[in-house]
C-alpha cells in the first residue's frame, strides 16, 4: 500500500502496540492548511537511509538503501487532500490520514534543522486506559483473546488538549534537513 508512507513514517503500528484512531481529523476545531510551512519544505533524511522531499502541498519518500522495506526506490507522491489533512495549533502541526473510515493522527514539531514526528500508539492497556480515562466518547476494539487492539476516540477540544499534554503522542522519528 503505497499511500501508507504516512503510517510508515508518522504512525508506526507495531503488532504489540494499540492503535489510537479518531473519528474526526484533529485538532477538530482548527482549519486545514493548504500547504506545508516553508520551514518544513525541502529534503530531509532519517537514520534508515531514506530521504523525504516535502513540497508546498506534497511529500515523497526516496529510498537510498536497497535493503529498505520499501518496495521501490521512489514512492508515490502524497498530496494534501480530503484524506490527508494538515492542521496547526499553537505552533504544533498535526498530520491526519484517513484509514478505514477513521483518522490516524501524528504530531509534527519543526525546529531549525529537523522535524520531529510523534505518533499515537501505546503498548500497554494499563497505560492506555489511564491516559484515556477522561475521554467520554471512546470505543475499544478487541482481538479474539480480549486484548485491546484499537481504540477510536471522539474527544472534545479540552479532552484532545489533555491527550496531548498526557504524552499520548510519543516520539517516533527525527528527520534532519539536508544542507
Amino acid at each position: 500500500m503505497a499511500r501508507n508512507f504516512i503510517i510508515l513514517l508518522f504512525i508506526v503500528s507495531l503488532s504489540s502496540c494499540i492503535s489510537v484512531e479518531f473519528t474526526q481529523p484533529q485538532p477538530s476545531w482548527c482549519n486545514n492548511l493548504a500547504e506545508f510551512p516553508k520551514e518544513m519544505q525541502g529534503h530531509f533524511y532519517n537514520n534508515e537511509n531514506d530521504t523525504v522531499e516535502i513540497g508546498n502541498n506534497y511529500y515523497k519518500l526516496i529510498s537510498t538503501d536497497h535493503n529498505s522495506i520499501l518496495d521501490s526506490n521512489i514512492k508515490n507522491i502524497e498530496q494534501l487532500s480530503d484524506s490527508l489533512l494538515f492542521k496547526s495549533y499553537k505552533k504544533v502541526y498535526f498530520l491526519n490520514s484517513k484509514t478505514n473510515g477513521n483518522w490516524q493522527v501524528s504530531m509534527v514539531k519543526i525546529s531549525k534543522n529537523h522535524i520531529v514526528t510523534v505518533y499515537t500508539s501505546i503498548s500497554s492497556e494499563e497505560k492506555l486506559l489511564k491516559k484515556l480515562k477522561a475521554i467520554k466518547d471512546k470505543t475499544f476494539i478487541k482481538d479474539e483473546a480480549g486484548k485491546i487492539k484499537r481504540v477510536i476516540l471522539n474527544p472534545s477540544q479540552k479532552e484532545f488538549q489533555k491527550l496531548v499534554r498526557s504524552n499520548l503522542f510519543v516520539e517516533y522519528m527525527v528527520l534532519k534537513k539536508v544542507n
